[in-house]
């Protein structure tokens, strides 16, 4: 399994002697105006999500991401946007080339989306409903979710699903200002 962010091009023109199954993350990355950090250093550069599922979808030969409902993968692999689609994914590459499971599976092994939320207040019930049912709309049915009170954030909310994170606190903004000076 190869796991791909955008912040360099090394990947382009590889060749691969083994099924490979490329996790591509970071399609936010094209929408920023400022370099910020690791991801966003080569923003603009060309080198974007995009581009890579394109290397990559070449390279396999399909022309479409894997996902349960389009299962596109061939002997030679399979791009996938979402972790959770990794397993699936997996499975399917190996039987393109002929290779079953070495045991039957136990229990479930889907990969379970989740939902971390640190704030600096309590958020009430009313409002806890609305952010479940926007996350699960946005991520699918299956979201197990927490509501943390982080008094380091100083206010507001902070959610993080998987590898997203959503940062409306107070501590991040005060931070943004405190770069730009």
């Amino acid at each position: 399994m190869l796991y791909v962010e955008p912040g360099g091009y090394y990947e382009r023109g590889l060749t691969f002697d083994k099924p490979v199954v490329a996790c591509v993350v970071g399609r936010w990355k094209s929408k920023l105006t400022r370099a910020v950090g690791h991801a966003g250093a080569l923003a603009g550069t060309g080198d974007n999500a995009e581009a890579k599922e394109q290397w990559f979808l070449d390279a396999f030969g399909v022309d479409a991401a894997f996902t349960p409902d389009n299962p596109a993968c061939s002997a030679k692999g399979a791009l996938v946007r979402n972790i959770a689609d990794i397993p699936a994914a997996l499975t399917a590459v190996m039987r393109a080339n002929g290779v079953e499971p070495d045991f039957p599976p136990r229990g479930d092994l889907s990969l379970k989306s989740w939902l971390a939320n640190d704030q600096g207040l309590q958020l009430p019930e009313n409002l806890r409903v609305g952010v479940q049912a926007n996350l699960a709309r946005k991520y699918g049915p299956g979201l197990t979710v927490s509501f943390n009170q982080n008094t380091d954030l100083i206010g507001g909310l902070r959610v993080q699903v998987g590898s997203d994170v959503y940062d409306g606190s107070i501590r991040a903004r005060l931070a943004e200002l405190a770069d730009e000076f």
